[in-house]
């Protein structure tokens, strides 16, 4: 049982294990977001020592929320740095390097299924592809942000096709599950999803724009100190949850959200300071929270199974 039951406490002693994990990293080199993954990871297989004292602190609700919360403000604020025309020019590409990506993936995943799991059925097989063919937005984000190349045309061909790949990935899984269970409306079900994950895009990308900007010029009229960063936030989290409704990722639409909230949407607002630097002192709180916690979930003990 977990013996540190006040949320803000459980959030210190993670927020101290991300800093001092990410020191660590940087001192070795490495980028910060390998020592936060790795405190997490500590942290979340103290039980594996004999440490019980921090056994609840994986499923905490509290810091699953934060969680959340941080992982799509960093994909709102790399988003808000590219323009919805810069994507559009990458487009095609995106699109090529997330389909080769799924494509690979899947391939070697059945190549090595089939090495260490013979005697399964080709589906199976298939199936292990499937589930490394997502890559982790989140992390390709982040690593991106802290070499400060978020802004290079190389950064968003990585983000754009990570977006896709997202969305083909979950897909594909949903599709290979249905036919594990043989069950023919799953795959149905599937199809519907990745129509409505693509009309999502399509909508977003062509009338985010003009829709955004009508938005934000209302917000204006309302005063209040706050009133920037809450109608950023209230932006991104809402289009975050339209984007889990059509089945895609939240942290899609928060990216999405940042592609089409130009910095000119906020000239309503009068002199204020870019949105980046808003919202960045959120991420550099919030980010490392999320990686310390997904961190903590990985389990040690599941790796030295024989239950294959």
């Amino acid at each position: 049982m977990c013996l540190l039951p006040d949320p803000v406490l459980l959030l210190a002693l993670v927020v101290a294990a991300a800093l001092l994990g990410g020191a660590a990293a940087v001192r070795l080199k490495q980028r910060a977001v390998v020592g936060e993954l790795i405190a997490g990871i500590i942290l979340g297989n103290l039980p594996l020592v004999g440490v019980h004292a921090l056994s609840a602190l994986p499923g905490d609700p509290f810091l699953d929320a934060l969680a959340r919360l941080g992982v799509i403000l960093l994909l709102f604020e790399i988003g808000h740095q590219s323009t919805v025309d810069e994507m559009r020019r990458i487009g095609v590409r995106s699109l090529a390097v997330a389909l080769l990506g799924v494509l690979a993936s899947v391939a070697l995943g059945w190549a090595v299924a089939t090495l260490l799991l013979p005697a399964k059925p080709t589906i199976v097989r298939i199936l292990v592809g499937g589930a490394i063919a997502s890559s982790s937005v989140g992390v390709s984000a982040r690593v991106l942000k802290e070499l400060r190349v978020t802004g290079t045309p190389e950064a968003r061909l990585i983000l754009g096709s990570a977006v896709v790949d997202d969305m083909l990935g979950l897909v594909l899984l949903a599709v290979l599950a249905g036919l594990l269970r043989a069950d023919g409306a799953a795959v149905t079900t599937s199809m519907i999803v990745l129509g409505k994950a693509a009309a999502f895009l399509a909508v977003a990308l062509t009338l985010g724009v003009p829709i955004t900007r009508r938005l934000f010029t209302l917000a204006a009229h309302l005063r209040h100190p706050g009133i920037v960063v809450g109608s950023a936030l209230v932006f991104c989290l809402g289009v975050s949850l339209l984007a889990e409704w059509v089945g895609l990722a939240a942290i899609v639409g928060a990216y999405v959200a940042g592609l089409v909230l130009e910095e000119a949407d906020l000239r309503p607002f009068g002199e204020v300071r870019p949105l980046g630097e808003l919202i960045e002192s959120l991420t550099a709180f919030l980010g490392p929270v999320f990686f310390t916690v997904m961190g903590m979930r990985t389990n040690l003990a599941a790796l030295g199974s024989s239950r294959w």
